[in-house]
Parts: structure tokens; sequence; C-alpha cells
């Protein structure tokens, strides 16, 4: 499996569980942008 599709899958995973904690669940996609961009 690439690791491109083991992140999607996770990133869904994570986004599943956590639909109902949309602010935690944004945090969670946006800091790693954040952190790998910079």
């Amino acid at each position: 499996m690439s690791v491109s599709t083991q992140l999607g899958l996770l990133l869904w995973k994570n986004f599943t569980y956590r639909r109902r904690q949309t602010l935690q669940l944004l945090v969670e996609i946006v800091w790693p942008l954040f952190v790998f961009s910079s």
C-alpha cells in the first residue's frame, strides 16, 4: 500500500470517528499542513 493511500485511509477513519467534534477535527487536519508546509 502506498503512503498516500495509507494517509488517505487514516484521515478518513479519523474524520468518521470525530465528525461531531468539528473544532478538534479541523485542528487535526490543519495543524499538520501548517507544520509541514513551513
